[in-house]
C-alpha cells in the first residue's frame, strides 16, 4: 500500500505557521526565486535561512515557528533548481547547477530587494546552504548581516571509498567537458519513495522528522528532486576548493557559530579544523552521535543545537 503523508503533515509542528506568506522574486537572470516570510511583532532581527541541497521551504516550518517564538522574523527561499523556484532543465528531477557563483548572484540580488530595511539580519545555513552562507560572507560586503550560524556545513563532500573520493573531481570535470554535465552522476536517478531509504536512517534518529522530506515530495510532486548531475558535482568541488582558500576565509569577519554532527555521513568534517584556524571569529559546537540533519534530529540532539543557537543569536 502506498504511503499516505496526510497524517504526518497534519501534525501541528509541521504545518504552515500562522502568518507565513509566500512570494516570488524575478531575478535579473530571469529565474523566479520562491521565498517565504514569517513576520514577528517587534522582531529583534530577521533570520535568513539558506536551505540544504534538494530542500524546500515547507521542510522548515517547524524551525521557522521556533525562531519566531524567540522574537525573530524568518525569511527562507528555494534555491534555483530546487523547490518551486525555476528549474534549469526540462528533466526537472535532476539537481543541476549553472554555477554556485551564479546562484549566489541571484540570492544576493533578491536579498537586497525583499528584506526589511533598518533591521539587523542574521543568517542560518544548513549543509549545502551552510556552504553557500559562508561563500556569501566571503564574496560580498553586506554590513546588514551581523551574525552567521551554519549546521553540518558542506565544507567537503563525504564520498566512500577513499579511492573514489580521490578521482571524483577529475571524473566530474571530464563528464562536463565531454558535454555530459546535465547527466546524472554515476548511479544517479529520478526520485521515488525508496530514493532515500539506503541512507535515510543516517540522516536523523527521529522517525517523523526523517519522513518529512519524503512526505512533502508526495504531497507536491513539483518539489521532487533526484540525484545530482555531473555539473552540480563539479561545481560543488570547485566551490569547496574556493571556500577553503585562507585568502577567502579571512573575509568572513562576523561572529560565526558552526554546529557539526558527530556521526555525519553526508559531508566530510575532516576540514573543520582548517576553517577554525582561518576564521578568527568562529565558534565550533560538535554534537556527538548526531546525524546530518541536525534540525530534523531527535530532541536529544536537536535541543543542544537549538539552545546554543538561541544563545548565539540573542547575545550582544
Amino acid at each position: 500500500m502506498a504511503y499516505d503523508p496526510t497524517v504526518l503533515l497534519a501534525q501541528t509542528q509541521f504545518t504552515q505557521p500562522d502568518g507565513f506568506s509566500f512570494d516570488l522574486h524575478k531575478a535579473q537572470s530571469g529565474r523566479n526565486i520562491r521565498h517565504g516570510f514569517l513576520k514577528t511583532p517587534q522582531a529583534m532581527a530577521t533570520i535568513v535561512i539558506f536551505p540544504g541541497m534538494s530542500e524546500f521551504i515547507e521542510k522548515y516550518f517547524e524551525l521557522s515557528r521556533e525562531l519566531q517564538s524567540w522574537g525573530y522574523n524568518v525569511f527562507i527561499f528555494d534555491w534555483p533548481n530546487q523547490g518551486l523556484s525555476t528549474r534549469y532543465l526540462s528533466e526537472t528531477m535532476r539537481r543541476h547547477s549553472l554555477g554556485f557563483d551564479t546562484e549566489l548572484v541571484d540570492i544576493y540580488e533578491m536579498l537586497q530587494h525583499v528584506l526589511p530595511k533598518n533591521q539587523p539580519l542574521y543568517m542560518l545555513g544548513h549543509s549545502m546552504g551552510g556552504h553557500m552562507a559562508l561563500r556569501y560572507f566571503e564574496s560580498y560586503i553586506d554590513p546588514r548581516f551581523q551574525k552567521l550560524a551554519v549546521s553540518a556545513p558542506m565544507l567537503d563532500i563525504n564520498i566512500q571509498p577513499a579511492i573514489l573520493k580521490a578521482i571524483a573531481p577529475t571524473l566530474a570535470r571530464f563528464f562536463v567537458l565531454i558535454g555530459m554535465g546535465s547527466s546524472y552522476v554515476l548511479g544517479g536517478r529520478d526520485w521515488d519513495f525508496n530514493f532515500h531509504s539506503k541512507n535515510a536512517e543516517m540522516l536523523s534518529h527521529d522517525e517523523p522528522r526523517n519522513m518529512l522530506h519524503r512526505a512533502w515530495y508526495l504531497r507536491n510532486i513539483k518539489l521532487q528532486l533526484g540525484s545530482a548531475t555531473f555539473a552540480w558535482l563539479n561545481e560543488a568541488f570547485l566551490s569547496c576548493e574556493h571556500l577553503a582558500d585562507p585568502a577567502h576565509l579571512k573575509n568572513i569577519d562576523v561572529p560565526v557559530l558552526m554546529i557539526t554532527a558527530g556521526n555525519d555521513t553526508i559531508v566530510d568534517n575532516k576540514t573543520v579544523p582548517h576553517f577554525i584556524e582561518h576564521i578568527s571569529t568562529i565558534e565550533h559546537l560538535n554534537i556527538a552521535d548526531s546525524y546530518h540533519e541536525i534540525f530534523m534530529e531527535s530532541d536529544t540532539y536537536r535541543d543542544i543545537a537549538l539552545n546554543r543557537l538561541k544563545e548565539f543569536f540573542t547575545s550582544s
